[in-house]
């Protein structure tokens, strides 16, 4: 099955610079965490000027919370973006006011503290929101316990079952693996057998591991079924089985399915008798 990668990347010049295209379905320019203090100016300059190329993928911006996050909308008011990312989310408030501001954008709460999970309720209830992401590092930091799978089961179920009640897409926090594939690709299908849509990533190589994974176990047949399904339909965004398929979704299905027929080709075409 096909799931949809998100992938951060830090709004420093390193990153900005480098080869983004084809690295994820979406990406998400991170303000926040990984742009130190003295440096988010500069990182909002440099992400304006970025967010001017093309990259072939859905674009998000994660921004700050508070005050900084204030100057963010200001700096982006005018780049080409497709969705706002708010952290610390933990009021609905913070979210109605965003939107409020955010036009036509998709808007993602990330809910990484224990006033966010008490709260989610009223959060995942807003019909202004596109989606809920959990971040677990911070939540068991706030617990006072290291980051580890028993601390965050609660929070991570309560995403869930709220995200799916209340239709909205929602995404697993990060896991710091990317150089042990297999053990990225254990924690990734505990999280879609969860009920997550998908997983917050922060490398390359783990966005690769899923598409490798994926491609091994597509069904020709499956692929093509949801493509007529979501063609079938009027909306731009659909849920079949149990997972949310828009059209860049469809678009690399269609691909696959290319790609696949080509190869079915080649392996029938018969053998050539001089």
């Amino acid at each position: 099955m096909i799931y949809k990668t998100w992938l951060f990347v830090p709004a420093a010049e390193r990153f900005l610079s480098g080869r983004l295209d084809g690295l994820a379905d979406v990406l998400v320019f991170d303000l926040e965490d990984s742009v130190r203090d003295g440096d988010k100016q500069a990182a909002r300059e440099r992400l304006c000027r970025a967010l001017e190329r093309e990259y072939g993928a859905e674009i998000f911006v994660r921004i700050n919370a508070g005050a900084e996050g204030e100057m963010d909308l200001q700096a982006l008011r005018s780049c080409r973006f497709d969705g706002l990312m708010l952290p610390k989310t933990e009021q609905a408030e913070a979210i109605e006011e965003l939107a409020l501001r955010a036009g036509d954008r998709k808007l993602i709460a990330l809910v990484e503290s224990l006033a966010g999970i008490v709260n989610l309720e009223r959060i995942a209830s807003l019909p202004c929101l596109y989606g809920i992401a959990f971040g677990g590092e911070d939540y068991c930091r706030e617990l006072g316990v290291e980051t580890n799978d028993l601390a965050m089961q609660y929070a991570r179920g309560r995403v869930v079952l709220l995200a799916r009640y209340y239709q909205k897409y929602c995404l697993d926090t990060i896991s710091m693996e990317y150089r042990d594939r297999e053990q990225f690709l254990r924690r990734f299908r505990a999280a879609a057998a969860m009920g997550f849509h998908s997983k917050l990533l922060i490398h390359p190589a783990q966005a690769e591991a899923i598409r490798a994974w994926e491609e091994s176990n597509l069904d020709l047949n499956e692929m093509k079924r949801i493509v007529c399904r979501f063609e079938d339909s009027k909306d731009g965004l659909v849920e079949i089985d149990g997972r949310w398929y828009e059209r860049p979704h469809i678009e690399r299905l269609k691909k696959l399915i290319a790609q696949m027929e080509k190869k079915n080709e080649g392996r029938e075409q018969p053998e050539r008798t001089d």
